[in-house]
């Protein structure tokens, strides 16, 4: 075999050659690396893209921009250049901002510094109206989707987020209707807490004598809608303001000063006008002090309800002690106004409380009415003709056995008539009585007690009636009121052993898991609610988890292996075991946040009437969700339930939602969730719904389990 020579020159030229190459390869990036390349760069650019006015007020100027990081366009709020001396303010204003995260209350995303070092904060954009643009287009009778009703209902809203902020010891101190956003779906929100006054933090400046001028802004184009004024002596907005503001009363400023305000800003609504009547600042404050407001109802060129009229006065007292002292209490009335109850301000009498009743139920009391003038027209006619008769007697005795006959013929009518009134009255019994069934279905056992009486009231005889009460009256564990209602009714004699059993006995804490497991053998759920609600409701919040989590065990016995973990700071429970089903055990603790994952719960009507932020129903045996409808849900799982209709969820302020495993035909309703952030789906549903899910993914975060 021949030997071949290799020369080392061409040898190692030839080597360098291969190995540039290589080095070469492996300095190219890949496809995947050249994307999070891209990503990096767009994070190193500007964060905050484009600059469209949107409006300015007080220290503020607020510009449309592109967050480029989040791909959404936010709100961005800066220090006008002639008010660079009120940064520290600014700063208090966002960071007090961003601590109240409520759906009613302008959500702050994010504080920074801008390439020219000017501090600045993100806010949320809502596509909308001020409320004060609104009450101008009423007041100058342009075309308006806005009446009473819905006015209100923005009111109530606004209520919410200033009760959610008093909860945090935060006073607003600038409420009107220009600081008051409404969204083109509904959304309320209140903004610009500049003024804001955390009563758990500083000292604020002592009282002024209101005989010293205020020191207000120069500003050619002042007027008493925008009339803000220096910071340090009196603060607020003329018109709406409290008085003790108004005086530079510092000290005397608590939730109710912004009580006050909410009333101005009642009287708004009613009026389309500010409250104070008057051009000049300093009448215009005297005006406040003195509480000498013009009456909406000789303010306004239309007709005010009187209950409203008494509700915005009492708000706006001079005397902080004579308003509502918390704004639940004004909210309780403005929602007793809507629902046609009197209100405690107007102070009512027998009379008007009638003229509600009747407004409530215009058709019974359309039908009594009419029954009562029918009689009226009937009685006078008797009378009338006895007194011809009489008259006719003194002529002509022989027709007084004419007379007494006809006089006998007309009683045995106005019997009749009599009785008709009555059958009318009964007619409307049956109305009150599917009342009583729906409140009790419930668990409104308030609302179902007044309905139940109403109905026994107008109909004793309703044996279904006497019977429902009688059920309702084993859970108060009132057995002898129970026994003679079931009397009354169908007899309950499937009741009558645990009636004698019980009615001897004086039922505690020691026997009153044993009283529960015999009202779980009649199936009596609702009567289980009302009984735990009894023994919880002077509980300590502690004392309450540790009184459900042994009555749970005691129910359901050892060998159910049932948990209860809870955090009475949070207000949460989790229920762990899988043969879990009574939610009516868990009555009597004002929870927010629940978690029933993996039990055999199978109804939440328990849930109509609550308040809860937080429930986890997955792998639960759930399958209708309308109960929650007017819970202000946060954070809900549904996932792998039998729930086929998710329409309930439309205008919730869900933010976290978790429905994998459903077997849905329509995700369309999730488009009408506009908090929602989080949104966490299964595989064959994106196969379903391809566009849906693409829409989804633009609005929030979107989470696809396989």
């Amino acid at each position: 075999m021949s030997k071949k020579y290799i020369k080392l020159d061409d040898f190692f030229s030839d080597f360098q050659d291969d190995l540039g190459d290589l080095y070469d390869g492996a300095l190219e990036p890949s496809k995947e690396e050249q994307e999070v390349q891209k990503i990096i760069d767009q994070l190193l650019e500007k964060r905050y893209q484009g600059e469209v006015f949107l409006a300015e007020g007080g220290m503020k100027k607020i510009i449309r921009s592109r967050d480029s990081l989040t791909s959404r366009d936010v709100a961005i709020a800066f220090l006008k250049s002639d008010e660079k001396e009120k940064l520290s303010s600014f700063i208090k204003e966002a960071r007090l901002n961003a601590r109240l995260q409520h759906p009613n209350i302008m959500t702050v995303y994010d504080i920074g510094v801008d390439d020219k070092n000017e501090v600045f904060f993100t806010m949320k954009l809502i596509e909308g109206q001020e409320l004060g643009d609104i009450l101008k287009d009423l007041r100058e009778g342009k075309k308006s989707a806005y009446d009473l009703q819905k006015l209100l209902y923005i009111f109530l809203k606004i209520c919410e987020a200033i009760a959610f902020a008093h909860s945090k010891a935060i006073l607003h101190l600038d409420l009107k209707p220009e600081n008051i956003q409404v969204g083109e779906f509904g959304e309320v929100l209140v903004c610009d807490w500049g003024l804001a006054k955390d009563l758990k933090a500083n000292k604020e400046t002592a009282e002024i004598e209101l005989n010293e001028p205020p020191i207000f802004k120069a500003d050619k184009n002042l007027d008493l809608d925008v009339c803000s004024t220096l910071d340090g002596i009196i603060k607020g907005s003329l018109g709406y303001m409290a008085p003790e503001q108004a005086e530079g009363r510092n000290k005397e400023k608590d939730e109710r000063s912004d009580i006050y305000s909410l009333g101005a800003i009642l009287y708004s609504l009613l009026t389309y006008e500010i409250p104070v009547d008057s051009s000049d600042i300093h009448s215009a404050i005297r005006q406040c002090v003195s509480g000498a407001i013009v009456l909406p109802s000789v303010r306004a060129s239309h007709k005010i309800p009187e209950a409203l009229e008494a509700v915005t006065l009492k708000a706006m007292a001079t005397d902080p002690n004579q308003r509502y002292q918390t704004v639940g209490a004004l909210v309780k009335d403005v929602e007793a106004y809507l629902g046609g109850f009197a209100t405690s301000a107007e102070d009512a009498d027998f009379m008007t409380q009638i003229k509600l009743l009747i407004k409530r139920n215009k058709t019974a009391s359309s039908l009594i009415a009419l029954s009562f003038v029918i009689i009226s027209l009937l009685i006078a006619a008797f009378i009338d003709q006895i007194f011809t008769r009489e008259k006719e007697a003194v002529l002509a005795k022989e027709k007084a056995q004419e007379l007494q006959a006809l006089a006998e013929s007309e009683t045995q009518r106005a019997e009749a008539e009599n009785q008709l009134r009555m059958t009318l009255s009964r007619k409307a019994a049956p109305a009150f009585f599917r009342r009583s069934q729906l409140t009790w279905k419930n668990y409104q056992f308030l609302a179902f007690e007044n309905a139940i009486k109403m109905t026994l009231e107008l109909d004793d005889k309703s044996k279904k009636a006497w019977n429902l009460y009688a059920l309702s009256l084993l859970g108060e564990m009132q057995f002898e009121a129970a026994d003679k209602a079931f009397q009354k009714g169908f007899g309950g004699e499937a009741y009558q052993p645990f009636i004698r059993k019980w009615r001897l006995l004086n039922i505690q804490e020691t026997n009153v898991a044993q009283f529960i497991i015999d009202l779980q053998e009649l199936g009596l759920n609702r009567e289980i609610a009302i009984v735990m609600n009894h023994f919880q409701k002077d509980r300590e919040y502690k004392d309450k988890y540790v009184f459900l989590s042994t009555i749970i065990k005691a129910t359901y016995g050892t060998k159910s292996s049932i948990e209860v973990q809870y955090n009475s700071n949070e207000r949460s429970i989790k229920i762990d075991g899988k043969y879990f089903r009574k939610i009516s055990l868990i009555n009597g603790i004002a929870l927010k946040k629940i978690d029933l994952s993996n039990t055999v719960v199978t109804k939440l009507d328990l849930f109509h009437s609550w308040t809860l932020q937080e429930l986890n129903l997955s792998k639960t045996k759930v399958s209708d969700i309308q109960a929650l409808q007017n819970n202000p849900l946060e954070n809900l799982d549904i996932s792998y339930t039998a729930v086929n209709d998710i329409n309930v969820l439309q205008g919730m302020p869900l933010k976290k939602l978790n429905i994998a495993g459903l077997r849905l035909k329509n995700l369309s309703p999730l488009l009408n969730c506009t908090q929602l952030e989080q949104l966490t789906l299964s595989q064959d549903m994106v196969a379903r719904e391809p566009k849906v899910v693409e829409a989804l993914k633009e609005k929030c975060s979107v989470i696809i389990l396989e």
